[in-house]
């Protein structure tokens, strides 16, 4: 084998493995959007909980809120 076709080999082996370094870096960085993207969403369904918490919240003050007009209405009935 003559020098001239180890060296290009040595080169082709080279950018075969840069290739698949830059492969590996684009995986990463997709896991990494991925990773994000589940943040972004475990964070909204937080604030879809927390905004049911305060309906949920609401309503048992209109709750409360009717009770006492029917109390006050019992009050006056009387």
């Amino acid at each position: 084998m003559s020098k001239e076709n180890h060296t290009s080999k040595g080169v082709l082996t080279s950018l075969r493995h840069d290739r698949m370094a830059s492969g590996y870096d684009r995986m990463a960085s997709g896991y990494d959007r991925m990773a994000s993207g589940y943040d972004r969403m475990a964070s909204g369904y937080d604030r879809m909980a927390s905004g049911y918490d305060r309906m949920a919240s609401g309503y048992d003050r209109m709750a409360s809120g009717y009770d006492r007009m029917a109390s006050g209405y019992d009050r006056y009935a009387r």
